[in-house]
């Protein structure tokens, strides 16, 4: 007998941003951020809303984790 969680959609792969070598940092940041966790993305999106220039720096392949 199949398990019922068998039916349900399984997620696609996590979302990924180009390499470090691909990715186009700003000239100038007043803050960099270090992890890409649900804490260190909150503390990104709260300065970038109050005037900072913010860069995340994350070695993960997705945020959030």
């Amino acid at each position: 007998m199949a398990r019922p969680e068998a039916d349900l959609p399984r997620p696609g792969p996590p979302a990924t941003l180009a390499p470090p070598e691909a990715a186009a940092l700003p000239a100038r940041t007043t803050v960099a951020v270090v992890g890409g966790g649900l804490a260190a993305l909150s503390v990104g999106v709260r300065l970038a809303e109050a005037g900072e220039d913010v860069v995340i720096l994350h070695r993960g392949d997705a945020f959030g984790d």
